[in-house]
């Protein structure tokens, strides 16, 4: 019990002290970006989220100077931008990011705009949230990572468990905490990911599909797309990978409200063919 409660005392500290660490980085006079060789980061912001968005791109970008290209950050249209929000636009700004303005309240406005403005249909790119502070080292590690694979990486992802073939509740997957490709990881992009050119290509082409049949949830949709069209995701590291919410970043816990939710998305799309792709893929085993 002590060990446990030392845990969380040390995790705890880590967070506090990698929060600071963003906050005077992030109002320091420090550029991100800049590389010609590295990918492109896409996050986007609306509300609330918009006072900590610094914390959480900095976090991921400060150190990413030999991998980031350009900075795109996505802000809602309808967005009231008052004095504090366009104080951080103009920092950010003057840090290298670029602004694209569309409908940010969506899952599926991470990606979608950057890719229709911005996109010059060969990079690969980076997508994180704007509500979590992650470790300094990931962007090296996924860019270093993406090199040895042909398809999407994730540093955080779920095992899928299938019964009598059916997938188990959302609720039930466990976090994946090794390194494994295959059609049963489920990347979750809050933990960070590098999209490849192939998989952009279908982002693009089947977005009316998603917002469809996956209006809530852009993971669920990128797992479906990664097995109907047999571009398997790849979990990085040999390690649980669980980025820190920001303190009062979030006004409600996104996990109840969406599992329910997320069960009957994916009773609705996957289908017996999705299905029998999970059963047999002999690399998630």
């Amino acid at each position: 019990m002590r060990s446990i409660i030392n845990k969380k005392s040390l995790n705890k500290i880590k967070i506090i002290k990698l929060f600071f660490i963003s906050i005077f980085s992030f109002l320091s006079n420090s550029k991100y970006g800049g590389s010609k060789n590295g990918f492109d980061l896409c996050i986007t912001t609306h509300g609330n989220r918009f006072k900590f968005l610094g914390i959480a791109l900095d976090s991921f970008a400060r150190e990413g100077k030999n991998f980031i290209k350009n900075i795109y950050l996505t802000v809602d249209n309808e967005e009231n931008i008052n004095w504090f929000k366009l104080l951080i636009i103009k920092k950010l700004k003057k840090k290298g990011c670029k602004v694209i303005r569309g409908n940010a309240s969506g899952p599926h406005s991470k990606y979608i705009y950057y890719l229709q403005q911005k996109w010059d249909y060969e990079s690969s790119f980076f997508m994180i949230d704007d509500d979590v502070i992650y470790d300094p080292d990931l962007v090296k590690n996924l860019f270093i990572e993406s090199q040895y694979y042909d398809h999407s990486i994730c540093a955080r992802g779920y095992k899928l468990v299938l019964h009598k073939n059916k997938l188990k509740a959302y609720s039930t997957w466990n976090i994946l905490t090794i390194s494994v490709e295959g059609y049963r990881v489920f990347p979750t992009n809050v933990g960070g990911s590098v999209i490849k050119k192939e998989f952009s290509n279908l982002l693009l082409k089947y977005y009316e599909k998603a917002l469809k049949d996956s209006p809530s949830n852009d993971d669920i949709w990128f797992h479906w797309l990664s097995v109907k069209y047999q571009k398997p995701f790849k979990k990085i590291l040999n390690q649980h990978s669980n980025p820190s919410i920001i303190p009062f970043s979030q006004t409600e816990s996104l996990t109840d409200i969406n599992s329910t939710l997320n069960d009957l998305v994916i009773k609705k799309i996957y289908t017996k063919d999705i299905l029998n792709k999970l059963r047999f893929d002999p690399k998630s085993t």
